[in-house]
């Protein structure tokens, strides 16, 4: 009776709930996820967390359906209207549905960590279906010495990927949300202070000592004084115009390559009455870029592996060692996953231009901020992947044209201008499948940085012992990288096509991110931080 009795406040609160959603049209930026759907490249954003124990079924019956009450898009469809005037609508799936029927059970063939790895990708290959609320998850089984797996999936017209992993992290898990937040922030705030160039009070007291010295020596010769601070006006002015160069390249290369793939085809499409007097291969268009790139069709089957765990504190010494203090994570494994692409197809013999497009999801999410929305718009970045003359020219090389993306203003007008409200009350204005090859083919690379819990996490009666996460795969070729951090651990996994082109490639470029940071991280102990 008091089993029956819970069950039906559970489903009380959900019904409670369904208003904040139900009947509501899907955003600019949720409906173009919802559209861009293809079977060669889903948008599927998949977690993976590992266990040593078997989960306990019942409480994770209760999780879900603690999920599902707190988060309504976890109970709905998006739904046409028929007019291309407007966008979908969260509506009631169409049949009667349980979350249950979300639900998955499977046990390995084999317990080893490529097994798992394999049918993983398998499910990450199977297109939802669209009459259940989009999201799956799978209890896995049969991996060595009783361990588990729980594998979640939800496409990307739900949420970004910070607004999945934070409502399932907040409703299902042992994670505490204020908690959590309290440490972001005081993370950011310590950030902020460090780039400010914080000093202790001690210091502070020096600084200031020294300056007022120096204020008053300065003040004895006039002219050594003006001459001063011309100098600092004209190395202030040098500064800003380099940095204004640096942007505007950015931003025109950036450009360029949303135009290219147009004038393109209107070239080719002005030769179009030549084609019965110039061979086939002078009009053929060019392809977007050379690595990872093949001729047959985009591949289903694809390929899932990651490395194994990096501690922080390592990570932590190549920033300091090698990149300075302005040096971030997002720079160092940025660096880390060029030249493993590169060695990749240094070993393979394949060729290369040594250079790499990668896409970086921007977010506008506040830190404080756990809702089920996509706030997210992404920029593009150019990686180096030939030789360099040091590590820290590249490291540095890579910092400033990060900063350049997240100076940028083309990802805050794509978002608020195209996608919230061009597509949002215009969303006929959406590309035509035929043609979203052209900007899917565009990166080699989509590269997102998710922050996990930072303290122990306990789901299903057990401890979350490894955490995983991927992003949705771009155009042909293209590599789904997702960082994530738990704890003070951090790894990266990674998903390719599975073509014979390149030959296992995802799990090869894991084994070579390793040796690759392995090899930084004793460059950087050799400099003296260890």
């Amino acid at each position: 009776m008091e089993q029956h009795f819970n069950d039906r406040s559970r489903m009380g609160t959900i019904e409670l709930n369904l208003p904040q959603e139900l009947g509501h049209h899907l955003s600019g930026m949720d409906n173009m996820f919802f559209q861009l759907e293809h079977p060669r490249r889903l948008l599927t954003i998949c977690s993976v967390w590992l266990f040593n124990e078997r989960l306990d079924t019942a409480t994770v019956l209760d999780s879900l359906k603690n999920l599902c009450g707190h988060y309504p898009r976890f109970c709905l469809v998006p739904k046409s209207t028929g007019s291309c005037l407007e966008t979908p609508i969260w509506s009631r799936p169409q049949r009667n549905w349980s979350f249950k029927d979300n639900i998955g059970f499977h046990t390995l063939d084999e317990p080893t960590t490529e097994c798992l790895q394999k049918y993983i990708a398998s499910q990450y290959t199977t297109p939802f279906d669209f009459d259940k609320p989009l999201w799956e998850v799978q209890f896995i089984t049969g991996l060595q010495g009783n361990q588990s797996a729980f594998l979640w999936k939800a496409h990307h017209s739900m949420s970004d990927g910070i607004g999945i992993m934070k409502a399932v992290l907040a409703t299902t898990t042992s994670l505490d949300a204020d908690k959590e937040t309290r440490q972001m922030m005081e993370k950011l705030e310590q950030r902020r202070q460090s780039k400010d160039g914080s000093l202790q009070d001690s210091q502070q007291q020096s600084v200031r000592e020294k300056f007022q010295q120096h204020q008053s020596d300065q003040a004895k010769h006039k002219f050594g004084t003006v001459w001063n601070q011309l100098v600092v006006w004209l190395i202030w002015g040098w500064h800003l115009l380099l940095i204004t160069k640096y942007q505007v390249y950015h931003e025109l290369w950036t450009a360029s390559l949303f135009l290219e793939p147009v004038i393109q085809q209107l070239l080719y499409a002005c030769l179009l009455p030549l084609q019965l007097l110039l061979p086939w291969s002078l009009l053929r268009t060019p392809t977007h870029r050379h690595e990872l790139y093949y001729d047959q069709d985009q591949t289903y089957d694809k390929l899932i592996a990651w490395t194994e765990d990096m501690a922080m504190g390592d990570i932590q010494k190549i920033q300091r060692g090698i990149g300075g203090t302005d040096c971030t994570v997002n720079d160092v494994m940025l660096m880390i996953f060029g030249r493993s692409v590169g060695r990749y197809l240094e070993q393979q013999g394949l060729p290369s231009s040594h250079q790499l497009r990668v896409v970086i999801p921007l977010s506008f999410r506040m830190p404080t901020d756990w809702s089920m929305k996509n706030v997210v718009t992404g920029n593009m970045v150019k990686l180096d992947t030939g030789p360099s003359s040091s590590t820290a020219s590249l490291l540095h090389s890579i910092h400033h044209r990060m900063m350049c993306v997240k100076r940028s203003v083309m990802p805050f007008a794509i978002y608020h201008v195209i996608v919230q409200t061009l597509l949002r009350y215009f969303p006929f204005l959406m590309m035509p499948l035929w043609c979203q090859h052209w900007y899917t083919d565009l990166p080699h690379a989509v590269f997102t940085n998710i922050t996990g819990p930072t303290e122990p996490t306990c789901f299903g009666g057990q401890e979350m012992t490894r955490f995983h996460v991927l992003p949705p795969q771009a155009g042909k070729g293209s590599i789904s990288v997702g960082l994530v951090s738990y704890g003070d651990k951090l790894n990266v996994s990674m998903l390719t096509d599975d073509s014979s082109a390149y030959p296992d490639l995802a799990s090869q470029l894991c084994k070579i991110f390793v040796a690759e940071f392995n090899a930084a991280l004793e460059e950087a102990q050799d400099s003296g931080f260890r």
